[in-house]
């Protein structure tokens, strides 16, 4: 949940300027690309992974949310505060909030 969470803005963001350049039915077309080669990416760590002894994924879990954290910081970090101001900072920190909370659920 927390990964979904993270990575809607993200997506929003990339649709937006794609929208600019390209038909709705390629860019679904790109999305449902993306959903293909992530589930063949999820099944192919997973049976890699069960091979493998003592894994716990907290290695795994480092390295998504190092990810998150640059795909955050790079793109569009600047990109939202240059459009919503000072109010950005406050949000980001409740997004992040809310995406660890939802991590302790597990």
């Amino acid at each position: 949940m927390a990964v979904l969470v993270s990575n809607v803005p993200e997506s929003l963001s990339a649709t937006a300027d794609l929208r600019r350049s390209h038909s709705a039915a390629w860019i679904c077309g790109l999305w449902a690309a993306i959903v293909v080669c992530s589930a063949l990416a999820a099944a192919l760590g997973y049976a890699l992974a069960s091979h493998l002894s003592n894994v716990d994924g907290r290695y795994v879990q480092a390295l998504a949310g190092g990810s998150v954290l640059t795909m955050l910081a790079d793109p569009m970090m600047p990109e939202a505060f240059s459009r919503g101001g000072r109010r950005i900072a406050l949000l980001t920190a409740l997004g992040f909030a809310v995406a660890a909370f939802l991590t302790t659920l597990d």
